[in-house]
């Protein structure tokens, strides 16, 4: 069975194919178009999924017999590598921006949790800012607030 005759209506009339297929770490669409006179037009796009950071905070703040933590639990996804960098802002009596840590990382995929607890004083409402950087910068930072009382 061959195409139909070649004239403008099946001109402007193209058979179009258009796969989907996919994989864990990317997806790929395909585009074939062919009409009857023989003109014939592909289109490939390949969506890279594991090229996202992530990087996600959650803190609190508890109290055990007495005795302040503060509980910084992370998740961490880099596709390259970049470098985390983290900060403590503290408000009572002025704001001031304390550096805690910046340190490289290498590709971490799948993403892994990452929980931090220390003992921690009362100082009113904090904020942790946390980022992920590479070379052409920011790639995902958050900024977390938790009132660890006064």
């Amino acid at each position: 069975m061959g195409l139909p005759f070649c004239d403008m209506t099946t001109a402007l009339n193209p058979t179009i194919t258009f796969t989907a297929p996919s994989s864990p770490s990317t997806l790929k669409f395909s585009l074939h178009i062919k009409n009857a006179c023989d003109f014939v037009s592909s289109d490939e796009v390949v969506v890279d999924v594991d090229r996202v950071f992530i990087l996600e905070l959650d803190v609190t703040y508890e109290e055990i017999f007495g005795f302040g933590f503060l509980n910084l639990d992370y998740t961490i996804g880099t596709p390259e590598s970049a470098t985390w960098a983290n900060f403590l802002i503290l408000t009572n009596p002025t704001i001031q921006v304390i550096p805690l840590w910046t340190v490289p990382l290498p590709i971490i995929h799948p993403p892994m949790d990452l929980p931090i607890s220390f003992p921690f004083t009362q100082l009113g409402m904090i904020g942790i800012y946390t980022g992920l950087f590479t070379a052409t910068g920011p790639e995902d930072v958050e900024l977390v607030w938790v009132d660890t009382g006064l």
